[in-house]
């Protein structure tokens, strides 16, 4: 049993109205006082004041329990909060109860009201350690179910203060519904303009919380609310999870891997996903130890966040080694990769954002993203920003949001958005034919690429530079931009080596392997793949080992895409030469054998 160790859930993991009886949590009230409330109740040896402690993200509690305490010593009236995980939710807002409690030397602690469209308005009751419709406050009030109805008695006749949230009933609150239009936006609007209390006096403890999957109050009150996020669990808070549930389940030391290596299987999870994942892994391998049981774990995460619709975790199965030519970009990678070092956080060295790829299709972006993702040993996780829009208003937006969340709780890893100009088509226009949707996503990417603080790096591909807007290329919205061009003569023979080594090995060093890649100018890379290839497939076909002459037939076969994209191509030079860089040293339109380099270099 894992008895050596005392769990400081800070309002992560849910603990009310059951006791664990293993002898790590014996009281659920302790169970998440303890460690509470980053320096608002400091569990140090001494109370801090907030900016005395060092690190009070880690040490202290977590980082919505901290935001939502001071939104209430604020007074702020009316909060907002994207999440369904309500037993964190109702943890959280009660340490921040608490906090605000002890912070304001035991004045009148607030009452905790919660409705919601099955139960309806319930209270919560500390000695039983849940929400229930016996609180004194509801059986005091005559309470009628509309939920505006319940708005008004909140503020004008309960006497206590108190918090009433309001959870899951967002699509009541959504701009475009008729109870929002017709009561719901006045009367929110008169609890945050007009707090009066039956005696006359101003109350100002008093806060609505609404929360739910895809929260969107209109633009009427939206200058008027706060919006709180509810963090994905990162590595410290899965460890504990993985603690709770080896307890659980009785398992030894020995079959629990209490590892950051392990934890970081289950980052981008909730707690009950994650929960639910660790619990899969036991039934399926007996513990939380060992590959098998790893890979169990990313299994589980991947189809969870492949769920929503814009996220994808890839496989690795590629490195440097497999991507010919490119060598600017190559050596920008590698000095790039050591400003993620200790060493380089202890210097301030800061951390790279990321890089835009541009250029003719086929010429190895995909493949680059995930060479990267493999050489630097970084998780890859996809965004399909096209696959982020929603019929409901805000739910587009939302989506974007909560993806690039679950990114910023995965890193460090490398975030690969594939043809970005397609999923920000309309970007640059007035935003008429979609009433400015795609406007407002490209605008939730561009603040997230500019504040992201966490080592998520983005790598970004286009087919064109000219498609992309203004605001995508300019200087320090990605670290870099690389334009791939098509591959010059050296490339073009490593790139054929490279897949003649899994197609056909005795030819990587005929001598005939040569003219090929003289005479295959303005091949992409995966013109030259198709070709070994095919070669491949006609030689099986003829009952024969692959030869140069097969190759030779399958070359003289294909036409080159970029023939017909001359003046795009060229057009895309000119412009890469003045805002970006060339990836590699020469191209198909100087193969003279010269290294020179048009553009700038690295």
């Amino acid at each position: 049993m894992l008895h050596n160790k005392i769990y400081y859930f800070a309002a992560v993991i849910p603990v009310y109205g059951k006791k664990i009886q293993k002898g790590l949590i014996t009281d659920n009230r302790l169970a998440y006082i303890s460690g509470i409330m980053k320096c608002y109740n400091c569990n140090n040896e001494q109370d801090k004041e907030v900016e005395d402690c060092d690190d009070h993200a880690n040490k202290c509690g977590d980082q919505f329990s901290f935001d939502l305490t001071t939104a209430l010593l604020a007074d702020q009236k009316l909060i907002m909060v994207n999440s369904g995980e309500w037993e964190r939710l109702r943890d959280g807002i009660l340490n921040s109860i608490d906090a605000e409690h002890n912070r304001l030397d035991n004045k009148e602690k607030r009452t905790l009201l919660r409705f919601g469209d099955v139960s309806m308005l319930q209270g919560w009751m500390e000695e039983k350690g849940k929400f229930t419709s016996e609180h004194p406050v509801i059986k005091a009030n005559d309470i009628s179910d509309p939920l505006h109805d319940q708005i008004n008695v909140f503020r004008d006749t309960m006497m206590e203060p108190g918090i009433l949230w309001i959870d899951d009933l967002h699509l009541l609150l959504q701009p475009d519904s008729q109870a929002y239009q017709e009561t719901l936006m006045t009367h929110l609007r008169h609890f945050v303009r007009i707090n009066l209390e039956p005696n006359g006096s101003v109350e100002t403890r008093k806060t609505i919380i609404v929360t739910g999957e895809n929260v969107d109050i209109g633009g009427e009150l939206r200058h008027e609310s706060l919006r709180i996020e509810l963090p994905l669990p990162n590595i410290p808070v899965l460890k504990r999870i993985m603690e709770m549930i080896a307890d659980e389940n009785d398992l030894s030391s020995e079959q629990v891997d209490i590892s950051d290596e392990f934890a970081q299987t289950a980052v981008g999870l909730s707690t009950q996903q994650a929960m639910a994942a660790f619990r899969k892994a036991i039934v399926n391998t007996g513990g939380l130890t060992g590959d098998e049981a790893m890979k169990l774990i990313i299994k589980t995460k991947s189809t969870i966040v492949a769920e929503s619709g814009c996220l994808e975790f890839l496989e690795l199965d590629v490195d440097m080694d497999s991507v010919g030519g490119l060598e600017n970009l190559k050596r920008w990678m590698e000095v790039s990769r050591n400003a993620y070092s200790i060493k380089a956080r202890e210097e301030n060295v800061p951390m790279p954002k990321g890089l835009l790829m541009v250029g003719v299709p086929g010429c190895g972006k995909s493949l680059t993203a995930k060479a990267v993702a493999s050489t630097w040993n970084f998780p890859l996780i996809r965004l399909d920003i096209g696959a982020a829009f929603g019929g409901v208003v805000g739910q587009s937006e939302t989506n974007i949001r909560e993806a690039l969340k679950i990114a910023e709780a995965a890193s460090p890893c490398v975030l690969f958005i594939d043809e970005i100009e397609k999923g920000l088509a309309g970007a640059g226009g007035d935003g008429n034919l979609d009433s400015g949707v795609t406007q407002r996503v490209f605008g939730t990417i561009l603040t997230w690429l500019n504040d992201v603080e966490k080592p998520v790096f983005v790598v970004a591909t286009s087919n064109n530079l000219s498609n992309l807007p203004p605001e995508l290329k300019r200087k320090g919205r990605f670290d870099e931009i690389f334009f791939l061009d098509l591959p010059g003569e050296d490339s073009r023979m490593e790139i054929l080596q490279i897949h003649l080594k899994k197609w056909a090995p005795t030819l990587m060093h005929d001598g005939g392997l040569a003219e090929i890649a003289k005479k295959t100018v303005d091949f992409t890379g995966a013109e030259l793949e198709a070709i070994v290839k095919d070669a491949k497939k006609l030689a099986f076909s003829l009952d024969q080992p692959v030869s140069i002459e097969h190759l030779k037939d399958k070359m003289k076969s294909c036409t080159p895409m970029a023939k017909s994209m001359k003046d795009d191509i060229d057009e895309m030079r000119t412009e890469a030469d003045l805002i970006g860089m060339r990836a590699s040293l020469v191209n198909s339109k100087n193969d003279s054998g010269t290294k020179e380099v048009r553009g700038r270099t690295f």
